[in-house]
């Protein structure tokens, strides 16, 4: 298989790339700013932004601007994803941190996989409701994320 005259394939690779670019900013950022201003802030704020650059999906109207939604969303959704690791191993005691930590990646991953497909037979249908429902979930599940506790400095388990 050559890629030579199928521009398309080269362009879905290109764009991932680029949007996987995207989160090397927001990898930095989360790691200089999770200890300054905790981690369920920078995990409630970040899903927040993370659902409002999802909803203005809605909104593209060129390749270039849903490249560039792309990207934001990658950057800011990064942080969330960095905060929850922390907070999610922060959760358990320390001689079953690995399995509750192990358990928890296994049902996300289930979860996306499962995602992946109902977004999929969404999109075939209309582009309103895959859009509207992540934001809504993004901006709830940050709404409640900024409510809980900060343990920033307390001892756990």
């Amino acid at each position: 298989m050559t890629f030579d005259d199928d521009y398309s394939a080269y362009w879905v690779y290109f764009v991932n790339f680029v949007g996987t670019l995207a989160v090397l900013p927001g990898n930095i950022v989360s790691a200089l700013l999770m200890d300054k201003i905790g981690r369920l802030s920078m995990l409630g704020g970040s899903m927040v932004l993370s659902g409002i650059s999802c909803f203005f999906l809605w909104f593209g109207t060129s390749e270039s601007m849903m490249i560039f939604m792309l990207c934001l969303y990658n950057g800011l959704s990064i942080s969330a994803w960095n905060s929850l690791d922390v907070v999610t191993a922060e959760l358990y005691p320390t001689d079953r941190r690995g399995t509750g930590f192990g358990f928890c990646n296994a049902m996300c991953k289930l979860a996306a996989v499962l995602g992946n497909l109902i977004f999929g037979s969404l999109v075939g249908i209309t582009k309103t409701i895959p859009i509207l429902l992540a934001s809504a979930v993004l901006v709830g599940g940050g709404l409640v994320g900024l409510r809980l506790p900060d343990t920033r400095g307390h001892v756990l388990m």
